[in-house]
């Protein structure tokens, strides 16, 4: 896997603001609860290992945590598991998130919220969203698609135009019609046009 030096599609630091305007759209009340930070994780753990113990927590905060949470040694550190899975620690979920965005080849959110959600719990959809969307709006795919869909002066072509000799082919009968008849972008189509999606 990559070391976090490969990380350079979006800073820590970024990924920490979306963190802060995500908290700030919740009510005061679930904004303590929203994610599971390093502190209330040690708490639950304290919890999990001396359930009677009423210093630690009231006895509704300690009912909920041994009803829902576990806790369990994975390598040498002493995990937060809920429904079979590690808690993904507020601190933490910059290195998680990106983690599985290398690992679907910064494929799109859904994949990565896939992979996320599959190893780890408490993952906020929203949040690796707006990882996914500033990675792309930071990183090179918004330029390679840009270069591709800009065209040279000098020959009027695109680039896949100039390397292949010939416009693209999809062998769609509805997209050859487009393109012969001059329409090559979406906002083009005119409106009488039906386009049905079968995903």
């Amino acid at each position: 896997m990559a070391s976090i030096n490969e990380y350079t599609f979006l800073a820590y630091q970024t990924f920490n603001e979306i963190i802060d305007k995500y908290l700030q759209f919740l009510s005061e009340k679930k904004r303590s609860k929203a994610l599971i930070t390093e502190d209330m994780a040690n708490k639950y753990l304290q919890i999990l290992k001396d359930p009677k113990n009423s210093s630690i927590a009231n006895s509704n905060m300690r009912h909920q945590v041994k009803n829902n949470y576990l806790s369990q040694r994975i390598g040498e550190i002493e995990t937060l598991i809920y429904k079979g899975k590690p808690v993904a620690l507020k601190e933490r979920l910059y290195y998680i998130i990106a983690e599985e965005h290398l690992t679907v080849g910064h494929g799109g959110a859904r994949n990565t919220y896939i992979e996320v959600s599959d190893k780890y719990h408490s993952v906020k959809r929203c949040l690796v969203d707006r990882f996914v969307e500033k990675c792309k709006r930071f990183g090179l795919a918004t330029i390679v698609y840009s270069m591709n869909l800009s065209v040279c002066h000098a020959t009027n072509k695109r680039p896949f135009e100039l390397v292949f000799d010939h416009e693209p082919r999809g062998h769609c009968v509805l997209i050859d019609q487009l393109w012969s008849q001059g329409i090559r972008y979406e906002e083009n189509i005119p409106d009488d046009v039906q386009i049905e999606d079968d995903i």
